[in-house]
């Protein structure tokens, strides 16, 4: 009998991912003045706090969450893969001047989509 689970982060690191946010988001707001270069590292440090969160076990963590987790993790890699292909095809139509693909952002919004797949398909699991 096959047993071996995802290894993930113990439940309590949802609580730490989440502080993390906030206080890099509140020093952000209160210590501009005071950090001008700060601003710069607020966007790893809600990278952080959110793979945290996305890392970190549910209250119940079973074979279906399992595969709920799977699924919203695959969805958001695919439309992380869909915007890396039809994002120099846009900037190109369109004329914008973006070369880069900045990969902070892509992660940011592969995340955000992970958290918002998986909302819905365990919405559609209560159902």
């Amino acid at each position: 009998m096959y047993l071996n689970q995802i290894k993930l982060l113990p439940r309590y690191f949802k609580i730490a991912g989440l502080l993390i946010i906030v206080i890099s988001v509140l020093l952000r707001i209160w210590a501009n003045a005071l950090m001008p270069d700060f601003k710069l590292y607020v966007p790893s440090l809600i990278i952080l706090g959110m793979s945290i969160i996305a890392f970190s076990r549910n209250k119940v963590e079973d074979e279906l969450t399992l595969l709920i987790r799977l699924k919203a993790m695959s969805a958001a890699f695919v439309f992380g893969l869909i915007e890396v292909i039809l994002k120099p095809i846009f900037n190109n139509w369109f004329d914008y001047n973006l070369n880069e693909t900045d990969s902070g952002r892509l992660i940011g919004k592969m995340l955000f989509f992970y958290f918002l797949f998986f909302y819905f398909f365990r919405r559609q699991q209560n159902k």
